[in-house]
């Protein structure tokens, strides 16, 4: 992260938490990041001609942002933001994520963060999320509940040997690395055996034998990866089962304040973004997810 970066943060609905501005503000503080506050406004009456006439539907338009405008100014008063540190937009828009990435085009962007409610079991439970999990060009912050100061858990694929796969992993350590010690906290690192699809019995083998034997082996594997990124052997996790519960099971037992995780494009157009294992991960997270592309 460098100090001439900037960080958009798309904001909550006026009445709701802002925990992506908060972590924003946290991030920005510690890398000297600039942050451009964007609030959405937009109104299906506006498109319908069929009811408002062109002088209505431009009343209707220009009053909606002027009333998001005066929230949003009162918000950057009550939070204490100086205006050198901060740039503020109310955006008409019906695609946000078009938009994100139109805004982020061509610019230093050192982030983009947003606020995730819990309404189901899920983290991810809007259309909104998803498609930016998708499209979205830089790294992806999604933030769920308020920031403390927990470490910071970096999770890897050690299942692919690719170079694509190796090069997420990378990218994954290296960014968890840096907030990490912009932060000042700890940085853990993990990876989970998966198990998921083990048959019940198998010819002359044990399960579990082979689990044991798959967790040794990846264990050496997963020390040689983080042994460049400086982590404490105490903070190296392996784990055997599934991967969303098994992450979610570590970063609770850490009180990890933030999740690093990797997500690639798949090629083909309106394919899933985020592979299995990501997105199972992502589904079950307890804390804020920062999610980054190879």
């Amino acid at each position: 992260m460098t100090s001439k970066r900037s960080i958009l943060v798309i904001l909550d609905r006026p009445g709701g938490p802002q925990f992506a501005l908060d972590r924003a503000r946290q991030l920005a503080k510690a890398t000297g990041a600039h942050l451009h506050l964007a609030s959405f406004c937009w109104l299906p009456m506006v498109d319908d001609d069929r009811v408002f006439d062109t002088h209505q539907r431009l009343a209707l338009q220009k009053g909606a942002i002027n009333e998001r405008q005066r929230w949003l100014d009162g918000l950057i008063l009550d939070a204490g933001l100086r205006a050198a540190d901060v740039s503020t937009e109310v955006v008409w828009a019906r695609d946000i994520a078009d938009w994100v990435n139109e805004w982020t085009e061509g610019k230093s962007v050192e982030l983009v963060a947003k606020t995730v409610h819990r309404g189901t079991a899920s983290i991810l439970h809007t259309p909104l999320d998803w498609q930016l999990l998708r499209t979205c060009k830089v790294p992806l912050l999604l933030s769920v509940k308020p920031i403390n100061v927990g470490p910071v858990l970096a999770t890897v694929d050690l299942g692919h040997t690719d170079e694509t796969h190796q090069l997420m992993n990378h990218r994954v350590l290296e960014t968890a690395q840096q907030v990490a010690e912009r932060l000042g906290v700890p940085l853990h690192g993990m990876h989970v055996v998966e198990t998921t699809g083990f048959p019940d019995s198998l010819d002359g083998y044990e399960v579990d034998v082979l689990a044991a034997d798959a967790e040794l082996r990846s264990r050496d594997l997963l020390e040689a990866l983080l042994k460049p990124y400086g982590m404490e052997a105490a903070n190296v996790h392996l784990r055997v089962g599934h991967v969303g519960p098994a992450v979610a099971d570590l970063a609770r037992e850490l009180d990890a304040s933030l999740m690093v995780v990797g997500t690639g494009a798949r090629g083909r157009i309106g394919s899933m973004l985020v592979g299995n294992s990501s997105e199972r991960i992502l589904s079950e997270a307890p804390c804020d997810v920062l999610a980054v592309h190879a």
